[in-house]
């Protein structure tokens, strides 16, 4: 919570809109409602989900500026996102990543083993994002098991973000 990225100008948030979110995700969309809310006016971003196995969600697929119509335009699209199928995030984060941002917050409920093993996950950001000119920090949110949390900690120590474990209490409160 916050203000998103503090000094960081352009930001794309890559979020789990798979079918284990089906009981969260208006509390995501609530989440990623007052993060875009609180992004200033020299900020650019965009919000990406993955859903269905390799299908990804964006606002076009170039950055935006943080304008009150492009975060109205991210709010009208978030509303529309039914969760559906299995967890990949691999086509999501490169998308995000061919966006050119600062930082990524990827934001998922973990259970990466179904479609892409965790090893395979952490192996292909470390590949997508080679230079490490993009900061990764993680969020697993509102759904907890020790090796997603192994995974997004790695992910986010290798390239240079922060690692965080949201409960549904926390959101709640």
């Amino acid at each position: 919570r916050g203000a998103a990225g503090g000094d960081v100008s352009r930001i794309v948030f890559v979020c789990d809109g798979t079918g284990t979110m089906i009981n969260r995700i208006n509390l995501l969309r609530s989440e990623m409602t007052k993060v875009v809310q609180g992004l200033k006016p020299n900020q650019s971003f965009n919000v990406v989900f993955f859903y269905d196995g390799p299908k990804t969600w964006s606002v076009g697929e170039k950055l935006r500026p943080a304008t009150e119509n492009n975060k109205r335009a991210a709010y009208k699209s978030m509303e529309g996102l039914a969760p559906t199928g299995q967890t990949n995030p691999l086509p999501a984060l490169r998308l995000a990543i061919s966006m050119r941002p600062e930082a990524i917050y990827f934001v998922t409920d973990g259970g990466f083993n179904n479609l892409v093993k965790d090893e395979q996950l952490v192996a292909e950001v470390d590949k997508l994002n080679k230079g490490r000119r993009v900061r990764v920090n993680t969020i697993l949110f509102c759904g907890h098991d020790n090796q997603s949390e192994e995974t997004l900690r790695k992910i986010a120590d290798a390239h240079g973000g922060f690692y965080r474990y949201v409960s549904e209490q926390e959101v709640m409160a």
